[in-house]
């Protein structure tokens, strides 16, 4: 059985998910929030096709759910594909640059063997506490 696997663009263009129902503004809404599942966790809840890690949360003035959307939904919905993926970009960068943190060479081990890292003029510890 072939399975169907539709990107957002796609999905727009044949109206899927809540892009065919007129029950559900297409235009006006508005991101109130973003956010990193750290891997492809969540599905677009607009076109209900696209799998997605950067969850734009759009909210409409005529519509009471909030929708987690992917970037192309998010650009088709608030009429603007730059904004959407403006933040998007800004969340990659961001995951990367937490990672890069965390796996860099400085870090330590103290004398008690704890890692350890001074960063920005702080000395950050990692403790295990009951066997975590």
């Amino acid at each position: 059985m072939k399975r169907n696997n539709l990107n957002e663009k796609e999905a727009i263009l044949k109206g899927r998910g809540k892009w065919s129902d007129p029950g559900v503004p297409h235009k006006g809404w508005n991101c109130t929030d973003i956010e990193d599942l750290g891997g492809l966790f969540g599905k677009c809840e607009m076109c209900e096709s696209q799998e997605i890690r950067y969850v734009h949360y759009m909210k409409h003035p005529d519509y009471l759910k909030l929708l987690g959307v992917g970037c192309i939904c998010a650009g088709k919905m608030e009429e603007n594909y730059s904004k959407a993926k403006l933040r998007d970009d800004f969340m990659k960068k961001r995951s990367s640059k937490r990672l890069r943190w965390i796996n860099n060479n400085r870090w330590k081990i103290s004398r008690k063997g704890n890692d350890w890292i001074e960063s920005e003029g702080y000395i950050i510890v990692m403790m295990e506490q009951n066997g975590f």
